[in-house]
């Protein structure tokens, strides 16, 4: 159902068109009856068009609904203002629209933190709510204090801090403005070992305002790491998006890889302090890549056929079930798979860092066939 509601101005004529309205292009024409003609391919009277189709004229001005379904037009404001045309045209429901085809609106959506894509937007972000560190941070004045903890709680958003009275509310970011260092990092430990292959990085810049203004830019460079075990390594196969950082929205893409402490290295850009609003780490692979890489790295071990047959033909079990649309039974499969792995692993058939790999990958797995 479609309701209209228009203000009269005292306007012989107005026209809206291009209106985006459920997934319908929408156009309301008004032209007065008995006056001149503004539109010459509308007829005189309040008319709606969807996607080009006329759905209804009114004679006047008047507060109605109109079914799509039907083509009924009621009028609603007692006005009894006379229907002169109305026909049922297609209209989908809200619930019906999705925003992901929309470029644009996907792009906005996506600097503001939330993806619309269909293929990653429900991903679990790994990082949300995780522990973070800093090599430094901005800790006072208070009015300026910053915490690693803010670049993890799930929200992409910045605010100028506001001091009134007692009160003081600072910037929800991590930052290093007063820090003595040419780089800094921000670290963020996932809480156990992860599949990863995208990570979301949302930079801070400033505008003057007041106090503290004009403080923070996006960083000069940035490099991704991971903890080794027992050193920082760059993530390899890194591609930044875009290449050279830019304020807000940055997205690493590289090969995926099991890790559990992840950071980034921050080059500051001159005199200005670098920022980050939010660190998310995501495996945007589908399922039925990741059951085809998991497989590609079994077939590389080192170890006997019996072994990697068995494990590869209940991932082959789980891409059937999951393709057949049987969760529960996709999900068993993989417990199945881990439950093979550890058992390898207890009798030294792979090294720990092997089964971490594929229980990590699994466990991915599991994830994103129950989204």
């Amino acid at each position: 159902t479609l309701e209209m509601w228009p203000i009269d101005l005292g306007y012989d004529h107005f026209a809206l068109n291009n209106l985006s309205y459920h997934g319908s292009n929408l156009t309301v024409v008004w032209q007065k009856p008995g006056g001149p003609t503004y539109y010459p391919q509308a007829p005189a009277g309040y008319s709606v068009y969807l996607d080009g189709a006329r759905a209804f004229t009114l004679a006047g001005l008047a507060h109605v609904s109109w079914d799509s379904a039907t083509g009924a037009v009621n009028v609603l404001d007692g006005s009894g203002t006379a229907v002169r045309f109305s026909a049922a045209r297609p209209l989908k429901k809200a619930t019906d629209v999705g925003l992901s085809g929309n470029a644009r609106l996907a792009d906005d959506f996506q600097k503001a933190g939330v993806d619309l894509s269909g293929a990653s937007g429900a991903t679990i972000n790994l990082a949300k709510g995780e522990m973070a560190t800093a090599s430094f941070t901005t800790t006072s004045p208070a009015a300026q204090a910053t915490s690693p903890a803010n670049a993890v709680d799930g929200f992409t958003t910045s605010a100028p801090p506001v001091t009134s009275g007692g009160f003081v509310g600072t910037n929800p970011i991590w930052g290093d403005l007063g820090s003595p260092n040419s780089q800094d990092w921000l670290q963020v430990d996932l809480g156990a070992a992860a599949r990863v292959n995208t990570v979301k990085l949302y930079f801070y810049n400033n505008k003057a305002f007041g106090s503290g203004g004009n403080t923070y830019r996006e960083p000069a460079a940035y490099t991704l790491q991971y903890f080794t075990g027992s050193a920082w390594a760059d993530v390899p196969g890194q591609v930044s998006s875009p290449a050279t950082a830019a304020p807000n929205y940055n997205q690493v893409s590289f090969p995926p890889m099991v890790a559990q402490q992840f950071r980034v290295l921050l080059t500051r850009p001159g005199t200005f302090a670098v920022g980050v609003k939010e660190f998310q780490a995501f495996d945007l692979e589908p399922v039925l890549t990741q059951v085809d890489s998991v497989k590609a790295y079994l077939a590389a071990l080192p170890v006997g056929g019996g072994a990697k047959n068995t494990l590869t033909a209940q991932l082959t079990q789980v891409a059937a079930r999951y393709r057949a649309g049987q969760p529960d039974q996709a999900t068993a499969a993989v417990t199945a798979f881990v439950t093979q792995v550890n058992g390898l692993a207890g009798d030294a058939v792979l090294t720990a860092d092997q089964a971490g790999f594929l229980v990590a990958s699994a466990t991915a797995i599991t994830s994103h066939i129950l989204e």
